[in-house]
């Protein structure tokens, strides 16, 4: 992906810029815009049709933030992580329940068996080349 990016900048197909740092919900993120233009008539299109991608991306978190998606074609599309925290949280969410138990054996409902059958076993019916 990163090299076709880098063959498509090369030749002119994108354009790719930095936005600078950004606040986005709060986490400081770095932008960054590609834009993708397909040529009159290269696809049946009468005019060129630009295609516009937005990313911001915290190094803090290690994740994209915010990332926006804009094609003529097809619309926008924009995802947005909100109500971040940062906190660590209750240690409660990871507690087992006082009234957990654990029970030994039980039916094995729904697994199917695996290695060789019981002793007591029927025999299989024969193969059709067999009868």
């Amino acid at each position: 992906m990163q090299q076709r990016l880098q063959k498509e900048e090369a030749s002119g197909e994108i354009q790719k810029q930095s936005l600078g740092t950004q606040s986005v919900s709060g986490v400081n993120a770095e932008g960054t815009r590609i834009t993708r233009t397909i040529p009159a008539g290269q696809i049946g299109n009468d005019k060129a049709i630009q295609i516009v991608s937005e990313r911001w991306f915290s190094a803090d978190l290690q994740m994209v933030v915010k990332s926006t998606h804009s094609d003529p074609r097809f619309g926008t599309s924009t995802y947005t992580l909100t109500n971040i925290q940062r906190s660590e949280p209750a240690a409660a969410l990871f507690a087992v329940p006082s009234d957990y138990t654990v029970k030994e054996g039980g039916p094995r409902m729904g697994r199917k068996f695996h290695g060789a059958p019981p002793a007591d076993a029927p025999a299989p019916p024969p193969a059709d080349n067999e009868l």
